[in-house]
């Protein structure tokens, strides 16, 4: 695995609470991240028909779900949720040419909180329920089989933030 993708893009996100009883809290959270670069130029080295340079992608993530902080236990809360993300077969701007791996996965997602002062330490551990690999499009405009995917079985993400 490799960091980025050598192109810019740009991020539209949105996210939301709404208090539904004591100490609950019902949140969502959605983040688009467009790339409108077609591809970075950088050698795939496939020999699949298309897919001979890295293609630049979109990705996406969203989440919701119910947090229920602890009373007794100041400064704690555990959430539960539902956490979708991946890469789409086509880009919304720009084109999608070039080798990518699209795919989707949904996960539940339990997670717990700290909030120390103005700093918050969250950990969660989404779990994959459903796995999607559909062609990408020299797949599709080539009739090549679908290659292959990789998707972790779980993750865990270690978050801290501080308020200054």
């Amino acid at each position: 695995m490799q960091p980025g993708d050598g192109g810019w893009g740009f991020v539209l996100g949105a996210q939301g609470y709404k208090s539904l009883w004591s100490h609950s809290d019902l949140y969502g959270q959605g983040l688009y991240l467009f790339n409108p670069e077609n591809t970075n130029g950088v050698p795939s080295f496939r020999s699949q028909p298309g897919q001979g340079v890295i293609s630049v992608t979109d990705q996406y993530l969203f989440r919701t779900g119910i947090s229920q902080s602890m009373p007794k236990l100041h400064n704690l809360a555990f959430s539960f949720g539902v956490r979708a993300e991946g890469v789409p077969v086509r880009d919304l701007i720009g084109g999608s040419d070039g080798f990518r791996r699209p795919g989707s996965i949904i996960s539940i997602d339990p997670g717990v909180m700290y909030n120390f002062r103005k700093t918050v330490l969250s950990v969660n551990g989404p779990w994959a329920l459903y796995r999607n690999r559909p062609p990408s499009v020299p797949e599709l405009e080539n009739g090549t089989k679908n290659g292959d995917a990789f998707f972790a079985d779980y993750t865990v993400i270690v978050m801290l933030s501080h308020h200054f």
